[in-house]
């Protein structure tokens, strides 16, 4: 049976798409470590002054964060779904701020309570959930709608997903072993990997859906 998760066509599209827009993506690195540094620096340099204003700030850079987590992910769904990303897309989603903080609390609590009743129903929930932020920020689900959804969606392809972690993990090893120019490929690669990964896995199920769906044709004689 052939796998759903190829993970050698999921690395060759990340690595060729970043070869593709290099500049884009080394830009999109520059802008977001420059506006991430600005404002850990303003928050540093109150607290000189205020320890009140010096935690807004810091407060205001981890939502900075996750919003620029965010237009990440939507960066690289769109390469992958043919699109052409813009700078804008790293700093416009504040409006899935909410929904994107509470499905990764709720991953974060359910990996980390498996894990401490034993090792592997972590290591299961982890793979079963592991597209709900990518739902959240795809099609603009709700938490638990989008860990709902992630179960659905990786059901029969755990193996398959845990076996591409592997290689994305290894990839982005090999990019901290190299210091910081190997993470400036091996992170927009892993990134890009990872996004096809989750869109081919929604269409095979959106296909398999289908399949399942289609109302079975009676022989005429």
């Amino acid at each position: 049976m052939e796998k759903v998760i190829q993970d050698g066509a999921a690395v060759r599209f990340g690595w060729q798409t970043f070869k593709d827009n290099v500049g884009f993506l080394i830009g999109a690195m520059v802008v977001t470590l420059v506006a991430l540094l600005v404002l850990f620096g303003v928050a540093f340099g109150l607290g000189n002054y205020s320890m009140t204003l010096s935690a807004i700030a810091m407060i205001a850079y981890y939502a900075l964060a996750i919003v620029v987590g965010i237009g990440w992910m939507k960066i690289a769904l769109t390469f992958v779904d043919g699109g052409k990303p813009t700078y804008a897309d790293l700093f416009k989603h504040w409006n899935l701020f909410l929904k994107y903080f509470g499905v990764s609390l709720l991953y974060a609590l359910i990996v980390m309570g498996g894990t401490l009743l034993f090792v592997i129903p972590g290591m299961y929930w982890s793979l079963k959930f592991y597209f709900a932020p990518f739902l959240v920020i795809d099609k603009g689900m709700g938490p638990i709608e989008a860990l709902k959804e992630s179960a659905r969606l990786t059901d029969g392809v755990k193996w398959d997903l845990f076996g591409f972690m592997m290689v994305a993990g290894t990839v982005a090893m090999l990019g901290y072993i190299a210091l910081f120019v190997g993470v400036i490929v091996s992170a927009p690669v892993a990134g890009l990997a990872l996004a096809f990964v989750y869109r081919k896995v929604q269409q095979q199920s959106g296909e398999a859906a289908a399949t399942m769906a289609a109302p079975t044709q009676t022989p005429t004689v």
